[in-house]
C-alpha cells in the first residue's frame, strides 16, 4: 500500500515529474502460454481499446487474430498465415471482455461468461460472475474472470468457481498473466500514486496475495503490462520494465502504444512508428507507416497492423527486416554558417565540439587544424551532450530517456551514433565522472542521479536528489558538484562518486543555505581547493564554507596553472582576465572580438569561443602555442 509520506513526497515534485500517461482504456497485454517459443502455439496477446478502434478487446492466439466488436456484437478473425480474413463469429449480447486459448474462445457479457468453439460454434454458458467483468485471462484449465479489485478463478470447461478475491485494496486494470510462473500484473487504479501489482496463484488455481512494488509513484503512470516471453520482466505502457518480482529493470525510451514480442526482442507501436529493440531494451530500428494502426502482433518475421476501416477493422504487414536504425542528413558545413551553439565541449585531442540542435550537428574544430573538419550529424536533437576523455566518448541524451555514445577516437573519425542506455524518464541532466556516465532524471522523490558504467549498466541510483542545469566533475576531489536549481533556498553541493566503482555516496551542501551568488557556471580547481561559481563567489571545494568573491560575475573562467582567468562581455567584444594567487586583483586583461561564449583549457592554452555578428569564432590566446608553422595566437591564418 502507498503510504502518507510515499503520496506527500510524490506531491512535492509533482512539478519535476514528466505529464502522466493519458488514462485512456489500456493497450494491449502479452498473455504467455505454457509454450514459450514466439514460433509455436499457444501465443497469446491482448490489446484493449484506447479510444481509437472500434474493437473493444483484440488477442492472438497461433496464427489468427480475433478483434471482439461490441457493434455490431461479433468477433473479427484475420488469419495471418494464410493473410485473409476468417468469417466473423456473431453474438448474440453486447460483449465486454474475451480470452482466447488453443481450445476455445470465452466471452463475458458483462457477469454472463459464455463458451465457444474456436469456430464460434456450440455456445455454452460457462458462469454468472459476482461481477461485470471487464478483463479476462486464461492459464491452462482456469480462467480468471476480473474488474477493479476482484477477481474469480474457474474451470474454464465447466465453469465452477474455484477461488474469488476479497476486495482487495488496489482496483486493477492492463492485467497480463505469467503462466510460468503463476502471477498475474496489474497496474493500480483509483488511487495515487499509481504503482505497478502483482497477483499470486497457485497451480490448483486458488488466488493467494495481492502485493505492490516498492516504488510506489517513482516511476511514471500506465494503465497496462506485458509479461516478457522468458516470464522474467514484465513492461508497462510508460516503457519503465520490471523484473518478476517488481524490481526495477529497465527502460524501453518512453512511452508507446501497443506492445508485441519478435523473437529478437520487443516491437513497439509509438504513433504511427514501429520501433524494434534487442532484448536489453536498446533500440535496433523504425519503420513509419503508412497509416496509423491501433494493435500489432507478430507471427514469424512480419508485423501486422489493424486499423479502423468501414468493415470494421483492416491490416498492414511490414516485414521485420524493414525496421532499420534511422539515418542522419548529409553533413552540415559550418564555415561561415550563423548558429548558436547550445554546448561547447573540448576534447584531449583538441577538437571543438559544438551542439547545434538547430542544424541537428555535433560541429568539430580542429585546433591542429585550425579550422573546421567534418560535422557529426544527428537523426534527432538532443537534450545534452557530454564527452568522456577516459572512454573516448561523447555521450547524448534525448527526452524519451535514450542516451546514445559516439566514438571519436577511431582514425577514420568518429563513429556513429550508437545506442548505450535507456533512462527511465526524460533526463534533466548528463555529466561523466571519469569513465562512469551520469545521469538525473525525475524519477524517485524529488529527482534520482543515476550512474552507469561505460558499457550502459546501471551502477546506482539516489534519489531525494537535486537537479541543476550542469553537473560538473572533479576529477581531483572524486565529486560532482552541482547546484539546487527550481529549489529554494538554492546552494551549491558535491556528491561523492568512487573513481573505481562509480557508486554515488555522501553529499554535502554548503553552510550559507543561501540563494545569493548561487549561479552558474561551476568551476572546480583542477587540483580540488576552491569551487568558483558565476557570481564570482568561490568555495572550499570539501567544506563548501564560502571563502570570499572576486568582486565580479563572469561568463566562463578556467585555471591556466595556478592562475585563474575568466571571461567577460566588454561591450560587443570579450574581455579575458587573469587574477592573481589571492582572487584579488587582476594582474592582466586582452580584448578579444566577439561576445563571449566559453573559455576552454587544452595543452596549458586558452581557448576562447566567441560570437561574431552571429558566427562563433574559436581562437587560441595566452600560452602560444604553435599550429602548422603559425603561432596560436595569430588569428589571421585561421
Amino acid at each position: 500500500m502507498f503510504s502518507i509520506l510515499r503520496f506527500a513526497r510524490l506531491t512535492a515534485c509533482l512539478s519535476l515529474l514528466l505529464p502522466s500517461i493519458a488514462s485512456a482504456a489500456p493497450p494491449d497485454v502479452w498473455l504467455a502460454g505454457r509454450d514459450w517459443s514466439l514460433e509455436s502455439d499457444p501465443t497469446y496477446q491482448i490489446s484493449y481499446d484506447r479510444g481509437a478502434t472500434p474493437w473493444l478487446v483484440a488477442r492472438q492466439q497461433g496464427d489468427i487474430v480475433h478483434l471482439l466488436f461490441e457493434f455490431p456484437p461479433r468477433i473479427m478473425r484475420y488469419d495471418m498465415a494464410a493473410e485473409s480474413w476468417l468469417t466473423d463469429i456473431s453474438l448474440g449480447a453486447v460483449p465486454s471482455a474475451m480470452a482466447v486459448d488453443g481450445d476455445g474462445i470465452y466471452v463475458a457479457f458483462g457477469a454472463d461468461v459464455r463458451g465457444y468453439a474456436l469456430d464460434g460454434t456450440g455456445e455454452t454458458s460457462l458462469r454468472t460472475a459476482a461481477f461485470s467483468v471487464n478483463e479476462m485471462l486464461v492459464d491452462g484449465s482456469y480462467l480468471f474472470l476480473a474488474a477493479g479489485n476482484d477477481i474469480e478463478s474457474v474451470d474454464k470447461t465447466t465453469g465452477g468457481l474455484i477461488d474469488s478475491s476479497v476486495s482487495w485494496f488496489y482496483s486493477m486494470q492492463g492485467l497480463s498473466i505469467s503462466p510460468a510462473t503463476d502471477r498475474i500484473y496489474a497496474r493500480s487504479t483509483g488511487v495515487s500514486p499509481s504503482d505497478i501489482v502483482v497477483v499470486d496463484y497457485a497451480s490448483d488455481g486458488t488466488l493467494g496475495n495481492q502485493d505492490d512494488s516498492i516504488y510506489h509513484g517513482d516511476y511514471p503512470n500506465a494503465v497496462q503490462t506485458w509479461v516478457y516471453p522468458a516470464a522474467d520482466r514484465v513492461a508497462d505502457n510508460s516503457g519503465v520494465v520490471y523484473t518478476g518480482g517488481l524490481d526495477y529493470s529497465g527502460s524501453l525510451a518512453g512511452s508507446f502504444d501497443d506492445l508485441a514480442f519478435h523473437a529478437s526482442g520487443p516491437i513497439l507501436l509509438r504513433g504511427a512508428e514501429l520501433h524494434a529493440h534487442d532484448a536489453n531494451g536498446l533500440e535496433t530500428g523504425r519503420f513509419t507507416l503508412s497509416e496509423a494502426v491501433a494493435s500489432i502482433f507478430v507471427r514469424g518475421d512480419s508485423i501486422y497492423g489493424f486499423h479502423p476501416d468501414v468493415a470494421g477493422a483492416g491490416v498492414i504487414e511490414v516485414a521485420k527486416s524493414s525496421l532499420v536504425p534511422p539515418v542522419p542528413g548529409p553533413p552540415v558545413d559550418p564555415t561561415g554558417l550563423a548558429y548558436a551553439p547550445d554546448q561547447i565541449l573540448i576534447g584531449t585531442d583538441g577538437i571543438v565540439y559544438l551542439l547545434s540542435k538547430l542544424h541537428l550537428s555535433i560541429f568539430r574544430w580542429s585546433l591542429a587544424a585550425g579550422g573546421y573538419i567534418e560535422t557529426i550529424p544527428l537523426v534527432e536533437e538532443p537534450l545534452r551532450i557530454a564527452y568522456s576523455a577516459s572512454n573516448g566518448r561523447i555521450y547524448l541524451a534525448y527526452p524519451n530517456g535514450r542516451v546514445s555514445e559516439i566514438d571519436v577516437t577511431t582514425a577514420r573519425g568518429p563513429v556513429g551514433e550508437t545506442p548505450l542506455l535507456n533512462s527511465p524518464q526524460q533526463p534533466c541532466g548528463l555529466s561523466t565522472a571519469g569513465p562512469w556516465i551520469f545521469l538525473c532524471d525525475p524519477s524517485g522523490a524529488w529527482v534520482s542521479h543515476f550512474t552507469y558504467s561505460p558499457a550502459g549498466l546501471l551502477v546506482s541510483q539516489e534519489e531525494w536528489n537535486y537537479f541543476s542545469h550542469d553537473y560538473v566533475w572533479s576529477a581531483a576531489n572524486s565529486k560532482m558538484y552541482h547546484l539546487r536549481d527550481n529549489t529554494s533556498p538554492n546552494d551549491v553541493l558535491w556528491e561523492d562518486i568512487d573513481p573505481l566503482t562509480g557508486e554515488i555516496g555522501d553529499q554535502m551542501d554548503s553552510p550559507e543555505h543561501s540563494s545569493t551568488g548561487m549561479i552558474h557556471p561551476i568551476r572546480v580547481h583542477p587540483e580540488g581547493f576552491i569551487v568558483m561559481l558565476g557570481s564570482g563567489r568561490y568555495h572550499e571545494a570539501l567544506s563548501l564554507d564560502l571563502l570570499e568573491e572576486l568582486g565580479t560575475g563572469y561568463v566562463d573562467a578556467q585555471w591556466f596553472g595556478s592562475q585563474l582567468q575568466t571571461l567577460h562581455a566588454a561591450g560587443a567584444n570579450s574581455e579575458l582576465r587573469t587574477w592573481n594567487d589571492l582572487l584579488s586583483i587582476v594582474v592582466s586583461s586582452e580584448i578579444t572580438a566577439g561576445a563571449p561564449l566559453r573559455l576552454l583549457s587544452w595543452n596549458g592554452a586558452q581557448v576562447v569561443v566567441t560570437d561574431v555578428a552571429g558566427v562563433p569564432r574559436i581562437q587560441v590566446v595566452g600560452t602560444p602555442i604553435f599550429v602548422d608553422g603559425f603561432e596560436s595566437g595569430d588569428t589571421s591564418a585561421w
